[in-house]
């Protein structure tokens, strides 16, 4: 286990996911960007805060090029807060597993210039309590068909609480998607 106390930690590479290890912190709070209500806009402003300007703060070790991709299972992410990062978590790559049998909760980011969650071949994975303010994309789930995810129960991974609050940059970008490469020629295809 991994425990990350309260402060602003500023990154200077990503954190690469290792099998079986949890990392938490302190559940973050915001700061309202509007006067309405908080699920509007809103900045992380205390609890444990992760930046990384233009990076993933979570990647999966790809040192020894994408077909050698380590196992991820077993991973736990929660009660951590991001601002002004590229990415969130992005794991997997094509014909290879990303994120199995974890756990991604309680977690609040703002300012995320890309993809908040790139995640390829993931399985299992169980997403609760996450909200985003100002990202350019969401959430991306996609499966390829050579994949763990189409040839072993797709369907068991779930999400909920999930809150997106696109930015300018990214209105015109499907905010939450979930796609396989070639749902027709092995296995079956991905439902939502």
């Amino acid at each position: 286990q991994v425990y990350i106390p309260a402060g602003t930690w500023t990154l200077s590479s990503s954190l690469v996911l290792r099998k079986g290890v949890s990392i938490r912190g302190v559940f973050p709070g915001v700061t309202c960007d509007s006067a309405g209500s908080w699920d509007l806009g809103f900045t992380v402003s205390s609890g444990t805060i992760l930046t990384y300007p233009g990076g993933a703060v979570f990647t999966q070790d790809m040192s020894a090029g994408l077909g050698v991709l380590p196992e991820v299972d077993g991973i736990i992410i929660e009660s951590l807060g991001f601002d002004n990062v590229g990415s969130v978590v992005v794991t997997g790559a094509t014909n290879k597993s990303g994120l199995c049998g974890s756990t991604i909760r309680n977690l609040l980011a703002s300012h995320v210039t890309g993809m908040a969650f790139d995640l390829t071949n993931s399985m299992h994975l169980h997403m609760s309590n996450v909200k985003v303010a100002y990202c350019y994309r969401f959430i991306r789930l996609t499966g390829d068909y050579d994949s763990t995810v189409i040839n072993n129960a797709p369907g068991n991974s779930y999400f909920e609480d999930l809150y997106v609050l696109v930015s300018a940059a990214g209105h015109a970008q499907i905010a939450i998607q979930l796609r396989t490469l070639n749902p027709n020629a092995h296995g079956t295809g991905m439902g939502t």
